[in-house]
């Protein structure tokens, strides 16, 4: 058989790391376990990677024989915003001569209301255009660039298979356009929900707009298209009836190549330490947690000083967490570890007595930790709707525990009932019997299978 020649379109790829690793993760997956193919990555130059974004990922590269092609990003809003002050400071030097005199100015005022509405339509105008040149996401600068370079890869490498993930959306949208230009085959992967992510705000209208406009001209040029969950598939699957057979499944998974030689992790003993680990913001907010730690403090005084929670990562919440501690009184039960390497995080991890999963709010999600989780078979304590992906996903494979999150006491009582279980057998752990089918190895033979039918 023909091996294929695949073109991967993909923002995120080593040394990025940090909040960008899930991405890069994802990615590094298919080109690691992807034999029968010859394989080219389209993807950012290091240096041009926003400065959220750590690079201290220490993936050798390339993985598996890949070509990696970088390119550089073209920044049109930049552009206009140098423009705008070159032409603010010329109309500056004159300000003075170009001032009427103060009568006439008095005589020419308008009304405070009216300049007020003004100001407000200028705005309104103002944020439309920065939605559409920024649209649709951070990784917008990267678009016409990776549009070139990529019609140049495929013919020059005679690419057969184009496959992009997302988000960032600008790295789906490149794909499309470099289809529509080589007419080549195109795989799509959504790793999350485009349309109506709980996680995304949109600021206008016309965003909205623009997202359903462009996810449909994209899944509909699409040869094969990938959602990460079976509850994205449903939502699209209602979204795009006519296209349900082009639709399958790959979960995240976990890859076991991440587990080697990570590094040991000394933790006290007499603690009994939940850990969580990635970026708190928005929804994903440790409160639950937190205030069943409350409760545990003033209802299981056994465990007020015994029950610790850790959080290893970068926080962006509408409060200070510190502050909240100190003024609960639980300032000694909570340790915020700040972010650290993906090796030294695993091994935080498996050093820990229980792993904490906060996924509130969305019903299509789940976080690609959940699977090194289940790898590490540490119990797992998951505040998320039961009826949601992630709630659906523990009660059918039993991998955790899910609760809602406004169910503190039935949080504290479950956390103590594994300090317990700690006091009297020193160590805990889970068997999840079922976590082989989310092996990556077996997940990306899946996909090239299918990826051989297209």
């Amino acid at each position: 058989m023909k091996e294929n020649k695949i073109l991967f379109i993909a923002y995120l790829y080593p040394p990025v790391a940090g909040v960008g690793l899930p991405g890069v993760q994802r990615t590094v997956r298919f080109i690691r376990y992807l034999n029968r193919a010859e394989k080219y990555v389209l993807t950012l130059r290091t240096d041009l990677y926003p400065e959220y974004f750590s690079l201290d990922n220490k993936v050798s590269l390339p993985i598996n024989r890949e070509t990696i092609i970088r390119t550089g990003s073209a920044d049109i809003f930049k552009v206009l915003l140098k423009g705008k002050n070159f032409f603010r400071s010329l109309l500056k030097r004159d300000k003075i001569s170009d001032l009427p005199d103060t009568e006439s100015k008095q005589n020419d005022l308008p009304e405070e209301k009216s300049d007020a509405v003004e100001k407000s339509r200028f705005t309104r105008i103002k944020d439309m255009i920065s939605d559409l040149l920024t649209f649709p996401d951070y990784a917008y600068s990267w678009i016409v660039p990776a549009v070139y370079e990529g019609i140049k890869a495929v013919r020059t490498y005679e690419i057969d298979v184009i496959v992009a993930t997302g988000m960032p959306w600008s790295s789906l949208m490149i794909a499309y356009f470099i289809k529509l230009f080589t007419g080549k085959k195109l795989v799509v992967d959504f790793r999350d929900p485009w349309v109506g992510n709980p996680y995304h705000d949109e600021k206008s209208v016309l965003e909205k707009g623009l997202k359903k406009t462009c996810e449909s001209l994209v899944v509909h040029k699409a040869d094969l298209i990938i959602a990460n969950t079976d509850a994205l598939k449903e939502q699209m699957d209602a979204r795009y009836p006519e296209l349900k057979a082009r639709i399958m499944v790959l979960p995240n998974g976990y890859d076991a190549e991440d587990f080697k030689d990570i590094p040991e992790t000394r933790l006290p003993q007499e603690k009994f330490v939940i850990s969580h680990a990635g970026f708190l913001y928005l929804k994903r907010d440790p409160v639950s947690v937190l205030k069943a730690i409350e409760i545990i403090k003033e209802k299981y005084p056994d465990f007020s000083s015994v029950i610790q929670f850790h959080h290893i990562g970068n926080i962006n919440l509408d409060y200070d967490v510190e502050k909240y501690c100190r003024k609960k009184g639980i300032q000694e039960n909570v340790i915020l570890a700040g972010q650290m390497g993906h090796k030294k995080c695993l091994g935080y991890l498996a050093a820990s007595d229980v792993l904490l999963i906060i996924q509130p709010g969305t019903k299509s999600q789940i976080p690609s930790k959940l699977y090194e989780y289940i790898y590490l078979d540490k119990p797992v304590l998951a505040v998320t709707e039961k009826d949601s992906a992630l709630g659906r996903l523990l009660a059918t494979y039993r991998f955790g525990e899910a609760f809602e999150p406004d169910e503190h006491e039935e949080i504290a009582a479950f956390l103590c009932k594994l300090a317990e279980n700690k006091r009297k057998k020193e160590t805990i752990t889970a068997s999840y019997s079922h976590k082989e089918k989310f092996d990556a190895r077996r997940i990306i033979s899946e996909f090239e299978e299918r990826l051989n039918r297209l």
